[in-house]
């Protein structure tokens, strides 16, 4: 019944014959069917020869995972960390139209399902399928641990599954990830030294170049730092997926101090300051004792385990939950005045602008952009469809839901709104014709 109805359908939007389309629809879900099924057959196998620790039955494709679990926790906490502390995400909405701030902070967030969640998933589950097989890249041999925290499965997977197109799809893949998360750190590091620190407490004064100068500086100076620091963790041995469980540990717990510095007044000055670095410490030491009673050594090895760094992140994320209100009650509530804020004064740009002006008046020829009457008119038809929308939209609800009375209600107040959609029409012909 699908195949003949959805068939027909084909043929009517395509023009594709309807044969063909009885025939080529089956085919690729034929495909995919059997190839499903391989890697299904081919991950059950290992299962059962090398079973994993901690899963039920030591099986790969299930949610019942102690390691699982326990990346889970140690993920929303160093999330939580990159999400309320980098200053990137502060600067995207401050720069943005706040009407657009929400749903792309929204979309942002459902494309982890489709992004990160799938690419892992997917590709992980290849990369145990194929890892036994000719087309691996290692090929007879299997991926180490290192390689594997060091994040080489997805570039791996990707070549066994598509060859070289596979292992160009990666190099664009990471070398787009990186440079625009470096991109978004770079902006934040700028903003931070120039106005946060330069313009707050050595010069308070500085106009508009001088703000950009230094803002120049800290990128050069940020971008040499952040790449010795690189440099020192390879030698260093540590890998991607060490430093990306330990990230918790280091900022988890800034977290609460810096949500509490916007939605409470009384969290006072030491409060904010001290919590952090006391929470850092105190992971650390957590971490570094659950290490060493556990395993008897402390090695990059065994500070890597699941329990370990478990510890640690949690200890961060946590102890602010004591640690604010106990100095809070100690230096008593500052009781912040939010009105302070309205003393904030805008970079003296008067220089910049006299250039402008200056730029402007030499040039010989101006051009003046001109917006275009269809766009307007298309505007105004976007503006009015989108309330005839709502009007029709929400007439239905009331009479839906008995509340005719309102819709009569409305007519009478609104007469000259009744018509919108054959204002609509009516207004579209003029514009096409």
């Amino acid at each position: 019944m699908l195949l003949s109805g959805g068939s027909a359908v084909i043929n009517d939007l395509t023009g594709m014959n309807i044969v063909a389309a009885c025939l080529l629809l089956p085919l690729g879900v034929v495909v995919y069917t059997l190839f499903g099924g391989a890697v299904w057959d081919a991950v059950s196998e290992l299962a059962k020869t090398n079973p994993r620790d901690g899963n039920a039955d030591g099986s790969y494709l299930t949610m019942h995972s102690r390691s699982g679990g326990i990346f889970f926790v140690i993920n929303i906490v160093g999330n939580f960390g990159t999400v309320f502390l980098d200053n990137g995400y502060f600067n995207k909405a401050f720069a943005a139209n706040p009407a657009s701030t929400m749903p792309g902070y929204v979309l942002g967030g459902l494309a982890w399902f489709a992004i990160p969640m799938f690419c892992a998933t997917t590709l992980g589950l290849s990369a145990l399928a194929l890892e036994s097989t000719p087309s691996w890249p290692t090929y007879p041999n299997k991926m180490t641990s290192a390689e594997v925290s060091a994040g080489l499965v997805l570039p791996n997977a990707a070549t066994a599954l598509l060859g070289t197109g596979g292992a160009v799809c990666s190099l664009l893949l990471i070398f787009m990830a990186v440079t625009s998360a470096m991109s978004a750190e770079l902006i934040a590091v700028s903003t931070i030294s120039s106005y946060d620190i330069y313009r707050t407490y050595i010069n308070p004064k500085a106009n508009g170049k001088q703000v950009i100068f230094v803002s120049h500086v800290s990128v050069i100076i940020f971008a040499y730092v952040m790449a010795g620091f690189a440099i020192g963790l390879y030698y260093a041995g540590i890998s991607m997926g060490y430093l990306y469980e330990l990230m918790g540990i280091i900022i988890g717990g800034a977290v609460l101090p810096a949500a509490l510095t916007l939605l409470s007044r009384k969290q006072n000055f030491w409060a904010a300051t001290l919590t952090p670095p006391i929470s850092t410490a105190l992971a650390i030491m957590s971490w570094l004792v659950c290490t060493k009673k556990k395993f008897g050594e402390i090695t990059i090895e065994t500070t890597f385990e699941d329990d370990a760094m478990l510890t640690g992140n949690i200890v961060a994320l946590l102890s602010p939950l004591v640690l604010i209100p106990l100095l809070t009650l100690i230096f008593k509530p500052q009781n912040f005045d939010w009105e302070v804020m309205k003393d904030i004064e805008r970079v003296d740009e008067e220089d910049e602008l006299k250039e402008a002006e200056h730029i402007k008046d030499t040039e010989k020829d101006h051009v003046h952009p001109v917006k275009s009457q269809v766009s307007v008119a298309a505007t105004e038809i976007a503006v009015q469809g989108r309330d005839a929308m709502f009007y029709t939209f929400r007439g239905i609800y009331w009479d839906m839901t008995g509340q005719s009375w309102k819709l009569r209600e409305w007519q009478n107040a609104n007469p000259e709104k009744l018509h919108a959609v054959q204002s609509q029409i009516k207004v579209n012909k003029i514009v096409i014709w």
